[in-house]
């Protein structure tokens, strides 16, 4: 958990991200157009086990999780901001 985060080509991610959301069971996040997209597979399972949303601010990519997760030891685990904001790419 000190390494940068996985990155993978747009049209992997794209292709990934559909199979992976469907895998557990968790809607699609809406379309963020990133420069240098999060591991499909790493996010699925973000928006799986905390919920939220993901938002792109510049080249950046972060989780938002919601309110209710803010305790959660999964994102006390990723040093996520104390408002629930976790970069997810390089």
């Amino acid at each position: 958990m000190g390494e940068p985060w996985p990155s993978v080509p747009p049209s992997v991610y794209e292709e990934a991200l559909d199979a992976a959301c469907a895998g557990l069971g968790v809607a699609r996040p809406e379309a963020i157009d990133p420069v240098c997209p999060p591991d499909p597979w790493a996010a699925a399972f973000l928006l799986a086990e905390v919920g939220g949303r993901l938002v792109r601010r510049g080249e950046e990519v972060y989780l938002v999780a919601p309110a209710a997760a803010l305790g959660s030891p999964l994102l006390r685990a990723l040093r996520s901001a104390p408002d629930g904001w976790v970069r997810i790419n390089p």
